[in-house]
């Protein structure tokens, strides 16, 4: 039989090996509360931190937004105000000279001159005449290079009659609008960049009168050249279908 005191030491260890083993539970227990609640804090932090970024992102983006759509109407309305001026100075010109129409003739796009087009236009409600820049549009510099080196070539052009035209090309725009007397005025910036050539019609009564007028034009090619803005046609670039604006 087992002596009372081998029981004794045996129950004794039992418990506290029971005990230790509680001991060890309640500490894991509590260490896992600990790391549990650092977990919590932990991700709570990393959610706040990741709100504050997206709010602060979505901010910039917003403000970014806002300051494009800003400068896109401060372009658009810069543009107008210069467009603006140049009608008034062509107006000017028509009324001053009493001419049938002043329209400009411009090269574009700006950095890669391949085409030539009536960009602006006013018209003498007396001439009844139709609109250059429903027809002249699109037109090839290299179909028209002869006529571009003229225009750029010289600062002033006066044809009183179509038989003083020589060239092909200006003789077909001569006799298709029906011209008695047209002047071309180049049109030459302060740095010396050519910008397009501004044309003048008569198509009613001859015009005699341009060295009269000769320092007057000069001053208002000179103004519109440093002011005009690239022209960017509205209607389809011929075969690519690339739309632009006026």
């Amino acid at each position: 039989m087992i002596q009372s005191d081998t029981l004794y030491y045996v129950s004794e260890t039992y418990a506290y090996a029971y005990e230790d083993a509680i001991n060890w539970i309640n500490r894991t227990i509590a260490l896992i509360g600990t790391v549990s609640t650092v977990l919590v804090a932990l991700t709570t932090a990393i959610v706040k931190a990741y709100k504050k970024i997206v709010n602060r992102t979505q901010k910039l983006l917003d403000d970014f937004t806002i300051r494009e759509r800003m400068e896109v109407v401060r372009l658009a309305q810069e543009r107008a105000e210069i467009k603006g001026v140049i009608y008034g100075e062509l107006y000017d010109i028509l009324y001053e000279l009493e001419a049938s129409r002043v329209s400009i003739f411009q090269p574009h796009p700006e950095h890669e001159e391949r085409f030539i087009s009536t960009s602006f236009e006013v018209v003498n409600p007396r001439a009844a005449i139709p609109r250059l820049k429903d027809y002249f549009q699109w037109k090839k510099i290299d179909d028209w290079r002869c006529v571009d080196k003229v225009w750029r070539r010289n600062p002033f052009m006066y044809f009183p009659k179509q038989s003083s035209i020589k060239d092909e090309k200006l003789n077909f725009l001569f006799m298709k609008r029906q011209n008695k007397t047209v002047v071309y005025v180049k049109l030459e910036n302060s740095a010396g960049l050519y910008k397009g050539t501004i044309c003048i019609e008569w198509v009613v009564e001859p015009f005699q009168y341009l060295d009269k007028y000769k320092n007057y034009l000069k001053d208002k090619a000179l103004l519109i050249a440093n002011q005009i803005i690239p022209y960017e046609p509205i209607t389809e670039e011929p075969g690519k279908g690339v739309l632009g604006r006026k």
